[in-house]
């Protein structure tokens, strides 16, 4: 993988490892992501594949992307759900092994 095109393959990527959802092998992607993490579709075919790029994840995976609800939070099956729910892990983790370093150090 290269250039910008790549970004969002890239992109998928991560979050399919961050949710634990496999990816389908049998579908190919391309398109760049923006610093929002909006997917940017190739130019000239738009009109053929923008609902891909709506839910690119969801095609890949077999599973609901998710709608952040009022509080902020996704629902917990979906793939948004899943991701946020590990990168909470992910920082609790980050701080208990820090606060276990801090504690060695004294």
């Amino acid at each position: 993988m290269e250039g910008d095109s790549a970004s969002s393959t890239e992109l998928f990527a991560i979050l399919s490892s961050l949710s634990e959802l496999p990816i389908k092998q049998g579908i190919a992607v391309t398109g760049s992501v923006n610093q929002w993490g909006e997917i940017q579709p190739i130019g000239g075919v738009n009109q053929k594949i923008e609902g891909f790029f709506d839910k690119g994840m969801e095609i890949l995976t077999s599973a609901e992307a998710g709608e952040r609800g009022k509080d902020g939070s996704f629902p917990e099956n979906t793939v948004n759900g899943r991701v946020q729910n590990k990168l909470k892990y992910l920082m609790k983790e980050q701080a208990r092994l820090k606060k276990e370093a801090e504690a060695e150090a004294e």
